[in-house]
């Protein structure tokens, strides 16, 4: 398939789910693009997964949500218009070569905070529990604290950390097919030789996998984005224009939704540090969350905590705590390699007393999850200077695991994130500096 047959296919697929009632000259087209060409049907298939399992839950949030004039959404109807043409034509292209649905889209192997699922067909998701069996559907991370990681048919492993939303499809002709909506993902690839390879779709861009032996991160929003291939190799097509770009390992590249940007792999760092650090006499990365304070600002440079949903109640309600998240720069998977000695000292303060609750997010080197841990550092253990400001030190190792798993960070595992919180809402947490080294505490 050419690049301008790829564009083209792009544009009528596009067509077929903003539309009803898609023009006969489209699918006339569509037709003859895929009798001529094996990737073509492949493409297909894989879009139509996706978006037939997105028709179900936009369906029900139809239903269910009320309406938001701020925000237009793709009428109903349209999914399901475009789900009931990949049932046609799926009967005409598919069926030779179809395989049996699976049992289970994935399996749950750790959750950690508020995790659901929803097919669409219910009212109402069902919270993720570790060991539960997911069909095709919806998975929702929802909170700066919440984390899971699935295991899908192939033995494709998931790892979804931070606020995100992840299609889940049980199409199996085409093999894998992930949709990342938004957020943070980690995946590394397991499937038994000779299977198809997985993809993942994004807004912006379409990540092809081999079958087994990558891992990769991906973050995402509806414009952009960011692949980093850490092991493995990896295919990125980027929607717009549907150029292609081969990833190798340590490379990163960007996708948007201008092909006028700038579409290169780039390599990334190689070896992580062991040692890091951050003031915060800058603004934080992109993807941080939190006030930025700036050295020229009253009690700057620091970072001021701001509202996180870190979980819900039986009700639906969110439980509200005040933090920031501490991610690495552009261009880097992670923040730095740790060690059984790394000693991790924050300088913190807040309005009234607060105990200060440190979560850390953990990879191995190969790019799998790894656990999360939690630590925290209770205010009468850390006295105040003049400004008000605390020094609480605390070795990785001590940290408390939050997914079963891994009851402890493996040997050199990367640190992914750090979120640093209280529970109080009136705290006004404040972080100045943070510091991770590799000295014995």
């Amino acid at each position: 398939m050419t690049p301008a047959d790829s564009a083209e296919l792009d544009a009528l697929l596009n067509r077929f789910v903003d539309s009803e009632a898609p023009a006969a000259d489209d699918v006339h087209r569509l037709e003859a693009l895929l009798r001529a060409d094996a990737a073509a049907r492949r493409r297909y298939r894989q879009f139509m997964a996706l978006h037939g399992a997105l028709a179900w839950d936009y369906a029900s949030l139809a239903r269910t949500a009320p309406a938001a004039p701020a925000r237009k959404l793709i009428p109903a109807g349209a999914w399901l218009a475009a789900a009931g043409l990949a049932a046609l034509l799926a009967l005409v292209w598919l069926r030779p070569r179809a395989l049996p649905r699976a049992a289970s889209a994935a399996v749950v192997e750790s959750v950690n905070g508020s995790v659901f699922w929803s097919d669409g067909a219910r009212q109402q998701s069902q919270a993720v529990v570790a060991g539960a069996a997911l069909d095709a559907g919806l998975v929702t991370a929802d909170g700066e604290n919440a984390a899971v990681q699935l295991r899908l048919a192939d033995g494709t492993r998931l790892s979804l950390n931070g606020e995100a939303e992840v299609v889940l499809s049980a199409e199996s002709a085409a093999g894998t097919v992930i949709g990342l909506r938004r957020g943070n993902l980690n995946a590394s690839t397991g499937a038994p030789a000779g299977s198809s390879p997985a993809s993942i779709l994004t807004g912006a861009a379409e990540i092809s996998l081999p079958a087994s032996g990558a891992a990769l991160n991906v973050s995402a929003d509806a414009e952009r984005t960011r692949v980093a291939v850490e092991s493995g190799r990896a295919h990125l097509r980027r929607l717009a224009d549907g150029t292609g770009l081969d990833l190798a390992p340590n490379h990163t590249a960007i996708a948007t939704l201008d092909s006028r940007d700038r579409f290169a792999a780039l390599p990334a760092d190689e070896q992580p540090p062991r040692a890091w650090h951050r003031a915060f006499d800058r603004p934080p990365p992109a993807g941080s969350k939190g006030e930025w304070r700036s050295p020229a600002d009253p009690g700057g440079p620091c970072v001021r905590a701001v509202p996180y949903v870190a979980g819900r109640r039986a009700d639906g309600s969110p439980i509200v705590h005040h933090g920031i998240t501490v991610r690495p720069v552009e261009g880097q998977g992670t923040l730095a390699a740790l060690t059984r000695h790394t000693v991790l000292r924050v300088r913190w303060r807040t309005a009234q007393p607060a105990s200060l609750q440190v979560f850390a997010g953990c990879k191995t080197a190969a790019g799998a999850f790894a656990g999360n841990f939690e630590f925290l550092a209770r205010v009468e253990r850390s006295p105040a200077d003049a400004g008000g400001w605390r020094v609480s030190t605390v070795r990785i190792a001590d940290f408390e695991p939050r997914a079963g798993k891994f009851p402890s960070p493996p040997p050199d595992a990367l640190l992914g994130f750090l979120l640093l919180s209280t529970r109080e809402t009136a705290a006004d947490l404040e972080i100045s500096e943070i510091i991770l080294d590799s000295t014995d505490a």
